[in-house]
């Protein structure tokens, strides 16, 4: 979302109250204002993450083909992320379709639309692009501060408007990324699969070594993926909190 922010200009400051303007001086307010006009990103509220990378993801043909990006946040165990302990959620797509989820051992929650088998279902989590600039691939996704939640029951699992105070998932899955915000480290990992295909890639040197949360954007080394497909090769990484 962008939001454009105007600096008024002071005609007075200019000595143009009280004359008449010539074209010099009307080329001269026009210029002022153009300069004075900035255009500035306004981000959503919750946590927003851009992942860059080296090459470009082609378009998905079917539903074998799957992109995912993955950002992980240590909060409990500072020596590995875990599905039990840390904050896990992961942008999917596949066959246009793009899906937030949220990894967490027998607490995991999916989208509606979401065709995971995760239990725990809410209307949306958050929202996920992927586009292709200048010949890269580029994925932002927002997580929001708090989930959509579902209107009627599709199933036992569906976290239902109204329930949300006392609903346990919930209430642990909102703990967790307040948690998040004020993590020391985290990771990212990206993978395509296509059949028997997969790669692979982190922003840091590996699963078990984590990167250091102390600044809002982090660079990753060109052909450090593994596998035969170069699509998730990351080069940056951008968080922010909002």
């Amino acid at each position: 979302m962008f939001k454009k922010k105007l600096s008024v200009v002071m005609l007075a400051s200019l000595g143009l109250f009280g004359c008449d303007w010539n074209d010099s001086d009307k080329k001269a307010v026009e210029e002022s204002v153009k300069e004075s006009v900035t255009e500035e990103v306004v981000k959503p509220e919750g946590i927003n993450v851009q992942v860059e990378f080296y090459n470009e993801v082609p378009e998905f043909l079917n539903d074998q083909q799957v992109f995912l990006v993955e950002v992980a946040f240590e909060i409990e165990n500072p020596l590995k992320l875990t599905q039990t302990d840390d904050f896990i959620v992961s942008a999917v797509f596949t066959n246009g379709k793009a899906n937030i989820n949220y990894d967490a051992y027998k607490s995991a929650i999916k989208e509606k639309s979401s065709t995971s088998s995760y239990i725990y279902v809410v209307e949306e989590l958050g929202t996920a692009k992927l586009e292709s600039i200048n010949g890269k691939t580029v994925v932002n996704f927002n997580i929001l501060p708090k989930p959509i939640l579902a209107n009627h029951s599709d199933k036992e699992t569906d976290i239902l408007v109204g329930s949300d105070k006392d609903d346990p998932i919930l209430i642990k899955y909102l703990t967790k990324m307040a948690k998040a915000k004020t993590a020391s480290t985290f990771d990212i990992r990206s993978i395509y699969t296509d059949k028997n295909v997969r790669s692979e890639d982190y922003l840091s040197d590996g699963e078990d070594i984590l990167v250091q949360l102390s600044s809002d954007t982090f660079s990753d080394s060109k052909d450090d993926y593994t596998g035969d497909i170069n699509y998730v090769d990351i080069e940056r990484v951008t968080i922010s909190f909002d």
